[in-house]
This record gives structure tokens, C-alpha cells and sequence, in this order.
């Protein structure tokens, strides 16, 4: 206000009429019998349906486990059966400490921490203010080497920060390494938001890298009161990679383990590609959004490409969180909020998504004071220990009585064998050497061609898919970032310079979105082709097993990587010979001008990408094709494996003397 050169006066006016009281004014009858609804435009009674709980009597299932781990630790020194045995024992071990790995989504906003710390009953996780250089925090159960209450800290890579250094500069159109970090000089001239948002996170690791706080690539320890600064100084922050935190608490103990991940609008490619690995490997999958946010346009395009990839998976992964419900004024205010929000994500792709409000802050007060959570918490508790976890441990308790029940079957052919007459086992000895030997030739030929189409199809489909939506989004994009409210100025010249603005704008905003398409697509091919090698694996023994039921393959699904770097620029038009298409604002806007420039930028920048999406796609195929071959080598090997032992197995069955012992041992599984 001190821009104006009146001795004080406008100031003066300003601040007297602020001091004054507000007058008070005498109502009509008619304004005065006029009601305000006691309820908002958004009350509604809707209800989503309850999740169907999986039944597990866990007591049961441990007093079972004791009972056949007793048998099998009587006979572990027998020789025979003692890889099978082993096997069944090592199944075992892994149901006792079977870990579940739950991960956190949502924008930086959304209150993930305060989540988290609301699971775990305490103040555990520091918050981040900082979106750019947000970690993944993890947090398990303590280990020998690790006591509750301390925290590894893992300092990035110099590979790791040239790479992050070399990918943020790119998107300012400069050249930058770790190496020439130190001489970069920031750009006053930058307009858009991203550009400065770039410039700043550069200027933060330049001064962080220059100190010299720590050796990278290095790992040291800290106790939970230390770890603080690493999460919420931004200076430090941005060097760290990761942090894992070992804390004791009820959730933990349960053998979970919690991933806290960057928000889903992290200006980096990397924080995009750890989201859906992430997503891929966890058991379950928090995606929250808070009360009075709207999903913005990037939250939206993440959960259309969540949707996707989660298509994939035998069982749906994820749990939808509306936090800070307490901020509702009333029951019918909070239900309209959330079918507003369940609406929402079925309008980006989700099918009956699974949503809970609830309130993180009171979660964590109710807990704190007398050990539980309030309703709502409870509730959503509740519901994922009865569904995601109860789930795990059935389908991990299943598999195990499926091994005891082959175990007990292949001791039972055995002991078949053994006991016969000399003649029936040389006889039978000739049939099962005969069968295991055309079993391996199959093998050794056999290419399960629908399985590789399966995942092929896949990735043309992705790709047609992609490059289809890509001219709808540059297009939609465009009229979000060209449009009267962004092209301003007073003056010719300040107008073309902010379409120049708008332009870049428009050319991040649609980078930023195919590089992310395409780090979706590439975990949606990798789930492709776990799944039609399972397939053909589990299709394989089956038939295998027809011959011989006690067939024992003990074949683990894998993780298979693609190569995901996504480095290159896809759209690369020059846009500052552009600024002439704006001479005025009525020709512009009203005349057609912005018209014709959308329509010309956009099928550039369509035809630019398609053009670069092709290349892609016969790359990944050519991937694809090496991955499925080793991965399809590696498969066999298990059930070539599985078949020499049948042999070896019954070979060592000849010897009368060591049979008793076998009969003993089954004698008491069945007896259980």
C-alpha cells in the first residue's frame, strides 16, 4: 500500500474502516421465516457393501503345524525322502515367518505418514514437507542385529544421483551431470512451475553434494529420535534413498512390513518407477486421498494406470483410505463424501473399490490413550486383517497341507514299491524310467506358444492402447494449459511470452504422463508374463502328475525385470517460433487462432510420440522374447529337477532295511 503518494491517507482510510464495527440491520419478516437446511447439499444415506470375510482358525492351524513339524523333525536323519522332507519343512519355516508387505499411496497431502504412525499406535514416522525429495520409508519388526527403535539410513548412489541429475536437467533443456553439477547456475528467466521446481531441486543437491555430509552410496545407523532431520531438512533429505526403521509394535509383530512411498505427483521419473515395482510386489496396496481434496488431474491419470496394472493380479490389492473423516459435520455429510469419492474411482477405473473414512489423527489418539482406535479405524482394521491377511495366511496354511498331502502320497507309492516282489519293481522301475524319460524329451522340445502369444499380445495391445490416448490427452492437456486465463499480459510482447509459458507447459505435462504410462506398462508387461509362465508351469505338473501324483516341483513364482529406463525425450517440437501465432487476443481467441495452433501441436506431438512409442514396442518385444526364453529355461530345469528325484527316489527304495523307518514316519502323519 506504500505504492501510493498520498501523505498516508489511503492507508489511514484502510485501517479506520477496519477498526469500525459491523452495523447491524433490521430483518423482514419474510428474510427472518426464511430456513436453512440443518444438512448439506451432499447427505445421503448410501451404503457400500460390506467385504466377505475369509474364514482361518489361525489356533488350529498352528496346533496343526506343531503336530507335523514333531514327525518331521523325529525323522530328519533318514536319508530317504530327505529332500522332499526338507522341502515340506522349509514350507514350514515360511508360514511361521511369513511377512506381509503393505504399501502406502497418495499425493503428498493425502496424511500418508500420519496413516502410518496411526497403524503402528505411535509418533514413529516423521512427516516430509518436502515432495521433491521424498524417501521410501519402510518400517518392520526388530531384528537381532537391529533393536527396536533404530533406523538405517541408505545414502543414494553417485550412479543413482547422476542419473536423477542428468533426467531433472533434460526437462529444463540443459545438460547437467553430477560431475558439472557444481558450475550449473540457475536460469532467472524460467516461467512455468515445473521449471522452477526443477531449478530448485537442483540447487538444493548442489549445495547438499558441495557440503559433503556423507560418503555416497554409504549406509549408518540412528536412533528413531535422531531420524528426524533425514525426512523433514530438505538439505538432507534429498541425498537419502531410503530409510528403515525397526519398531516393535502389534502390527509388526504380525510379520507386516510397511512401505511408505513418495507421493504419485513427484516431479521424478525414478519416485513413478518405485511406485509401480512397489505395486506390483506388495500384498496389499493404501492408496489414500484426504477429506476435502479432489483427486486432481495427475492423481486421476495415477489412478487410471493403478487400475490397469492391478488388473493383472489374481486378487484385487487394494484398499482405498478417505482420511480425515472428522472433519464431516455430520454421519449423512460423511456418506455423501465418500460416494462422491467411490464415484470418483469408478469413473477412473475401478470396479466395487474397497473405500474406508475414517481419521487417521483420531486412530492414533484413541490408541495412545487406552490402547484401540476409534470406530472407523477399528473398522477398516478389522476388515483388512479378516480379508487381506487372513487371506495370505489361508492361501500360505493351503499350500502347505497340498505339500503334506503329496509327501504322504509319495511315501505311501513308495513304501508300495519297496514292499513288492522283486519282479513288480524291476517291472515298475522299467515303466517309471521309460516315463520320465519321454517327460524330458516333451521338455526338451516343447514351446509353449500360447503362453508367449499371451504376453506378446499383451505388449502390442499396451502399446496400441497408449498410443491411441496420447492424441486425447496432448489435445486435452493443451486447452488446460492454453486458454484466456493463462495467456495474459499488458502488453503484446508479455502475451506471447506467456503462450511460450503455457506451451512448455503443455509439452511437460504430456512427457510426464506417457513416462509414466510407460513405467505402467512396463510393470503390466513383467506381471504378463509371471503370470502365463505360473500358468504353463502349473498346467505342465498337472499333467505330469497323472503319472506320477507324488510329483514334488517346488516352483516359485518370480519377479521378472524389464529394462525400464525411459530417458529420452518424446516430445521434442521447438516451440519459441510459436509466440508469432498470438497477435491479439480477438484473433487469437476469437478468430480461431488457438484453434489451428492446438490442432498443428497436437499432431506434431502425436506423431513425434507414436513414432518413439513404436521403437518401444520393438524393443520390449525383442526383451520379451530373451526374458521369456530364460524364464522358460529356468522353468523346466525346476521339473526336470522334480523328475530326476522321482527316479532317485525310488531307487533308493530297494534297500529292505531302511524301509521301516518310512513306514513309521507315515504310520504317524496319517495318525495326526
Amino acid at each position: 500500500m506504500s505504492q501510493f503518494q498520498d501523505a498516508g491517507a489511503y492507508e489511514r482510510v484502510i485501517f479506520e474502516t477496519m477498526e469500525k464495527k459491523t452495523p447491524k440491520f433490521s430483518l423482514s419478516s419474510s428474510i427472518t421465516a426464511i430456513e436453512m437446511p440443518k444438512e448439506t447439499v451432499i447427505d445421503t444415506d448410501w451404503q457400500q457393501d460390506e467385504v466377505e470375510n475369509t474364514e482361518f482358525d489361525q489356533p488350529k492351524a498352528d496346533n496343526w503345524i506343531t503336530q507335523v513339524s514333531g514327525v518331521l523333525n523325529k525323522y530328519v536323519d533318514q536319508e530317504q525322502m530327505n529332500y522332499e522332507r526338507s522341502i515340506l519343512r522349509n514350507r514350514i519355516q515360511r508360514f511361521k515367518e511369513q511377512s506381509f508387505t503393505i504399501s502406502l499411496f497418495g499425493a503428498f497431502s493425502a496424511g500418508k505418514s500420519s496413516f502410518a504412525n496411526a497403524l503402528l499406535g505411535d509418533t514413529v514416522l516423521p512427516v516430509s514437507p518436502h515432495p521433491t525429495t521424498a524417501t521410501v520409508n519402510i518400517v518392520k519388526k526388530a531384528e537381532e542385529n537391529h533393536p527396536s527403535g533404530t533406523a538405517v539410513v541408505k545414502v543414494k548412489t553417485k550412479q543413482q544421483l547422476d542419473a536423477e541429475i542428468q533426467a531433472v536437467a533434460e526437462q529444463l533443456d540443459v545438460k547437467v551431470t553430477i560431475a558439472t553439477l557444481s558450475s550449473w547456475k540457475a536460469d532467472p528467466t524460467v516461467t512455468t512451475s515445473w521449471q522452477k521446481t526443477y531449478q530448485s531441486y537442483l540447487m538444493t543437491l548442489k549445495n547438499s553434494l558441495a557440503e559433503g555430509k556423507w560418503t555416497l552410496g554409504t549406509s549408518f545407523e540412528v536412533t528413531l529420535n535422531e531420524l528426524q532431520p533425514f525426512v523433514a531438512n530438505e538439505h538432507d533429505a534429498c541425498l537419502i534413498d531410503e530409510v528403515t526403521l525397526y519398531y516393535n509394535c502389534p502390527l509388526t509383530e504380525q510379520g507386516i512390513i510397511l512401505v511408505d512411498t513418495p507421493g504419485v505427483n513427484s516431479i521424478h521419473g525414478r519416485h513413478t518407477n518405485v511406485a509401480f515395482k512397489q505395486l506390483r510386489d506388495s500384498d496389499a496396496i493404501f492408496y489414500l486421498t484426504y477429506y476435502n481434496h479432489a483427486f486432481s488431474k495427475s492423481d486421476q491419470q495415477f489412478l487410471q494406470q493403478m487400475a490397469k496394472v492391478n488388473e493383472g493380479f489374481r486378487t484385487d490389492k487394494l484398499y482405498f483410505i478417505l482420511n480425515a473423516a472428522d472433519l464431516a459435520s455430520s454421519p449423512f455429510e460423511l456418506n455423501g463424501v465418500r460416494k462422491h469419492v467411490y464415484d470418483q474411482l469408478v469413473q477412473n477405473g475401478w470396479n466395487e473399490p474397497r473405500l474406508y473414512p475414517l481419521s487417521s489423527k483420531k486412530g492414533l489418539q484413541g490408541k495412545q490413550e487406552n490402547g484401540d482406535g476409534d470406530e472407523l479405524f477399528k473398522k477398516f482394521e478389522q476388515a483388512f486383517y479378516a480379508k487381506t491377511i487372513t487371506e495370505l495366511k489361508k492361501l500360505s496354511f493351503d499350500l502347505l497341507g497340498e505339500e503334506l498331502n503329496r509327501y504322504q502320497t509319495m511315501l505311501k507309492k513308495g513304501l508300495e514299491y519297496a514292499t513288492g516282489e522283486e519282479q513288480g519293481r524291476k517291472q515298475k522301475q522299467a515303466e517309471m524310467m521309460s516315463l520320465i524319460k519321454a517327460w524330458q524329451e516333451k521338455l526338451a522340445v516343447i514351446k509353449p506358444l500360447a503362453a508367449f502369444q499371451t504376453s506378446s499380445q499383451e505388449v502390442s495391445e499396451l502399446f496400441l492402447y497408449l498410443r491411441d490416448r496420447v492424441r486425447y490427452v496432448l489435445s486435452d492437456q493443451f486447452s488446460e494449459e492454453v486458454n484466456v486465463s493463462t495467456i495474459t499480459g499488458a502488453s503484446k510482447r508479455a502475451q506471447q511470452q506467456a503462450l511460450l509459458t503455457s506451451l512448455k507447459e503443455w509439452r511437460t505435462e504430456g512427457e510426464h504422463f506417457i513416462k509414466q504410462e510407460l513405467q505402467a506398462t512396463f510393470v503390466r508387461i513383467e506381471i504378463a508374463l509371471a503370470n502365463a509362465i505360473e500358468d504353463w508351469v502349473t498346467e505342465t505338473v498337472d499333467r505330469i502328475r497323472v503319472d506320477f501324483p507324488a510329483l514334488s516341483v517346488p516352483f516359485e513364482r518370480q519377479k521378472y525385470e524389464l529394462n525400464s529406463k525411459v530417458e529420452q525425450r518424446f516430445i521434442t517440437l521447438e516451440l519459441e517460433g510459436y509466440k508469432s501465432n498470438f497477435q491479439s487476443a480477438k484473433a487469437f481467441f476469437e478468430e480461431g487462432q488457438i484453434k489451428k495452433l492446438k490442432e498443428e501441436l497436437v499432431e506434431k506431438g502425436t506423431e513425434q510420440v507414436g513414432g518413439a512409442l513404436r521403437k518401444f514396442e520393438q524393443q520390449m518385444q525383442t526383451e520379451l522374447n530373451q526374458l521369456f526364453e530364460q524364464a522358460l529355461s529356468e522353468a523346466k530345469k525346476v521339473i526336470n529337477d522334480g523328475l530326476s528325484r522321482e527316479w532317485q527316489r525310488f531307487e533308493s527304495l530297494n534297500d529292505p532295511k531302511r524301509i521301516e523307518s518310512l513306514k513309521q514316519e507315515y504310520k504317524d502323519l496319517t495318525n495326526m
